[in-house]
């Protein structure tokens, strides 16, 4: 092995450590708290075998990478804290150059740069690939992530023929055809496992060179508005499917542009047609006919004069938007990592749909100018049938408070895109992986059995691509709903206006950012308040107001807003799933002025003191704020009670005005949010497990199941897949306990007449979907 002073893997406690070779792997352009424990650099498949075999005896967790500059996407950070980081770079061995199939089969070190160099060698006869990355970032490794390319090689990872991957017990195995025809022989295709996921180590690949074209030309034009992009995006979409391989398209902003250290192009967006021809009246037919689609939808149309092919071998300039946020220009030889440069990539794969594209875009403009960001966006067409949306959020990690918003800025674009359906392209190191998975459950069970039948003992990258430990059966679990009902419909709107006019009384930066932060809540809902089960607020239409007291019902219904809203921000706000910006911790402060006025003009209408409104106030604000270590579970539902305090207000105030029992309109929100507490924390089992927290699940559970979600917390590998073998005597206990509550509520509802909420309580039982057969490890 190459590290220095390596013993490993004879005895765990001699890996490498010195101080230097671990800061250099640790560092990345983006914040996160997870740090390597040691690193080591096998130079053959058998060295590599001896450490596989090592990390399953010690139980140690191993992050592969191939150059490890995955530079925005983590870098070198491992998934899990504490892994060993292995380091490829030493296998770069260029073998099988086969200019009949156009084939050659690079080990993972081999850079863009070298394979470059090695077809230049042999005639220049096929392009190389290229990347926006840099030249000595890694081939396989840019395919192995499903990375973007350059030019003839927008999509990487469908140039790949063939692989050979070894797993975690040291077999070898070639998955599809390392030699000889291309075409993959009879049986299963089994290369895209091996894509973005944790089941292998990618030794070689074969990957399909393109051809090196006579002549190149590009076009380009502005395009003024949202509206040229979504008709440029449309008109290029039949020229895009016709299938031509000698016609890409890219999209890039003004922001984009400019981060790249090009001139702004004076529009909001600038589209380029690059097309390549076999000789020069070849390449001016096509050259018109790019020209004509631009014109049709842009301004400024410019033809620039043909060129030789594309560039015949990488560079750098892409990685200027890298260091667009430091006090100082690139350097000759950039290293983002050393230079602390905050550099974080969001990706989206969108329909090549124009509408969706214009709406999507401009969605993250929104969201990315409130963080503070210059919406720094690219859109890559690959087929006429799809494009990857491209964010940049650049910035400086020496700058104080960058990372945090950087942090914040993604995890918003994340939820507008998990709210709308929207998969994500590729995730970072350093957030939440697996979700993608999440979006299709029959993907998740098989991907997890795959995981558990190839690498048992959860010892390569656990947590990349594909989570660690399987589902708990029947998720998604959730509550069904009331049938569509227009007057509820209703209701949400004029809640959601409530809270709009709050926002609008900010000043207009604030109430951008605001906004902004409520549209990515709100997702694919048609209001914020869709993010609520209706039994959380359908009292106020369900229990009728007799006489004068109707006339309160407005302000009733901005209470209730307000509450609701609180609730839902306080929690983020504190637990650090929402970034405190300024704007929003004064919408909080507006909000909390507003809701104390409501409560008290509504209690001098009811004839009532304060002390029962501020009382509740209080309990919300201690459970929240300060909510002590529950010991129990009923210890951690009696919190959940005190945490929906401030959403007891309205419907007690409410039930006074009526004439109807407060305690008991109040009691019924209670027994709601105690259900949804126990529902949201089985959603949330492995997050919450793997990050130690003692929800409800945890609270259930005795014995080794308890062990295992301890062991969890604290970064064992295989510990998850050891909790879901324990957890299934705990499960259908803990939705009897939400299903109690939930009937509980009910009770009081009919008891009290109120037969329209009863029917709303009803209709929302606790639902486990039929998604198949649950894993073996939980039956």
């Amino acid at each position: 092995m190459t590290w220095p002073g390596d013993t490993w893997p004879g005895d765990p406690f001699d890996l490498p450590r010195e101080a230097a070779l671990l800061a250099a792997a640790n560092r990345t352009t983006l914040a996160s708290d997870r740090r390597l424990a040691g690193v080591v650099a096998p130079g053959s498949a058998e060295e590599l075998r001896a450490v596989l075999r090592a990390a399953v005896r010690d139980g140690l967790a191993l992050h592969p990478v191939s150059t490890g500059r995955n530079w925005g996407y983590g870098s070198r950070r491992p998934h899990r804290n504490g892994a060993i980081l292995v380091s490829l770079a030493a296998l770069d061995a260029i073998e099988d150059y086969d200019e009949v199939t156009g084939t050659v089969v690079v080990g993972p070190g081999v850079t863009f740069a070298a394979l470059a160099a090695f077809l230049a060698s042999r005639g220049g006869r096929f392009q190389p690939p290229r990347t926006g990355s840099s030249p000595g970032s890694s081939v396989v490794g840019n395919i192995a992530e499903r990375g973007i390319g350059k030019d003839l090689y927008e999509d990487m990872a469908g140039h790949l023929v063939g692989l050979a991957v070894m797993t975690a017990d040291g077999g070898l195995h070639e998955v599809g055809p390392m030699r000889g025809p291309i075409l993959p022989p009879a049986g299963p295709d089994l290369r895209g496992l091996f894509v973005q996921g944790n089941l292998g180590i990618v030794l070689r690949a074969r990957i399909r060179l393109a051809l090196t074209p006579p002549v190149r030309q590009v076009v380009a034009a502005a395009l003024p508005s949202h509206g040229a992009l979504a008709a440029f995006v449309e008109a290029s979409r039949a020229a895009l499917q016709i299938g031509d391989p000698w016609l890409r398209v890219e999209i890039v902003n003004a922001a984009r542009a400019v981060a790249q250290d090009e001139e702004s192009p004076g529009a909001p967006w600038l589209a380029y047609a690059t097309v390549w021809g076999k000789g020069p009246e070849d390449l001016a037919l096509r050259a018109r006919t790019a020209a004509n689609l631009l014109g049709r939808c842009g301004t400024g149309l410019e033809v620039c004069a043909p060129d030789d092919g594309p560039p015949a071998a990488p560079s750098t300039t892409g990685l200027h938007s890298a260091y667009h946020g430091k006090p100082f220009a690139m350097p000759d030889d950039p290293d983002p990592d050393r230079d602390r440069c905050g550099v974080l990539w969001v990706t989206a794969n969108l329909r090549h749909h124009g509408g969706e594209v214009a709406g999507i875009t401009e969605a993250f403009e929104t969201i990315m100018s409130a963080h503070g960001f210059a919406p720094a966006l690219s859109l890559r067409a690959i087929d006429g049938r799809s494009l990857r949306l491209v964010a940049g959020l650049f910035g400086d990690r020496d700058r104080p408070g960058d990372d945090a918003r950087a942090t914040a800025c993604a995890e918003a674009l994340h939820a507008l895109m998990a709210r709308n359906g929207i998969p994500v392209g590729r995730r970072t190191s350093a957030q939440e992986v697996g979700q993608d998975l999440d979006q299709n459950p029959g993907d998740a069970r098989l991907a997890r059995a795959l995981k558990r039948a190839l690498d048992p003992d959860e010892i390569l990258a656990p947590g990349r691509g594909i989570p660690a430990g399987p589902p708990l059966p029947g998720l998604p679990l959730t509550f069904g709903g009331p049938p569509d009902d227009p007057v509820l419909d209703d209701l949400a709107r004029q809640m959601a206006a409530d809270l709009d006019g709050l926002v609008a009384g900010l000043p207009e930066g604030l109430a951008r950012d605001a906004r902004a932060a409520l549209a990515a809540y709100a997702g694919k809902h048609p209001t914020f308040f869709g993010l609520y089960y209706r039994p959380t607020w359908s009292f106020l239409a369900r229990v009728a107001l007799p006489g004068p007291a109707a006339r309160h019902r407005p302000r009733l219904r901005r209470l209730h807003a307000l509450t609701l809203f609180l609730h839902l921000w306080d929690d983020h706000l504190a637990d650090g799933q929402l970034a405190p910006t300024l704007g929003r911790i004064h919408l909080r402060s507006c909000a909390w002025s507003a809701m104390e006025d409501e409560a008290a003009a509504l209690s001098r209408a009811a004839g009532l003191p304060d002390a029962p409104w501020r009382d509740a106030a209080a309990a919300y604000l201690e459970a929240v704020g300060a909510p002590p270590e529950p010991a129990d579970l009923d210890a951690a539902l009696a919190l959940a009670r005190r945490e929906a305090a401030l959403c007891t207000i309205a419907p007690g105030l409410h039930a006074a005005l009526a004439g109807e029992d407060a305690a008991a309109l109040a009691r019924i929100i209670e027994d709601f949010a105690v259900a949804w507490r126990i529902v949201d924390d089985l959603q949330d089992i492995g997050r919450d497990a793997a990050a130690g927290r003692r929800s409800t699940v945890r609270l259930a559970l005795t014995g080794a199941a308890a062990g295992a979600w301890d062991a969890a917390g604290v970064g064992d590998p295989r510990a998850l897949a050891a909790l879901a073998a324990r957890l299934g005597p705990a499960v259908p206990g803990l939705v009897a306990r939400a299903q109690a509550a939930l009937d509980a509520a009910r009770a009081v509802a009919q008891a009290h007449g109120w037969r329209d909420l009863a029917a709303d309580l009803a209709a929302s039982r606790v639902v486990i979907p039929d998604v198949a057969a649950p894993d073996p490890a939980l039956r």
